[in-house]
């Protein structure tokens, strides 16, 4: 009987144990996703300043 109360011990961490993998994984999509959609935003954004500045130089040049 003890054996058997130890197995269930046991069967049901490593099932919390695959249930917080499962959450951390979901977790760490969710976040990956974020930075690379604010890591597209940002290039996109430097770029339009970068060029915003060339055009400004350029002007002042003639």
């Amino acid at each position: 009987m003890i054996q058997f109360q130890i197995w269930i011990i046991i069967g049901k961490s490593t099932r919390l144990r695959n249930e917080i993998r499962k959450f951390s994984l979901k977790i760490y999509k969710i976040i990956s996703k974020f930075l690379l959609l604010y890591f597209i935003v940002w290039c996109i954004m430097t770029m339009s300043t970068k060029k915003e500045a060339n055009d400004r130089e350029e002007e002042r040049l003639r």
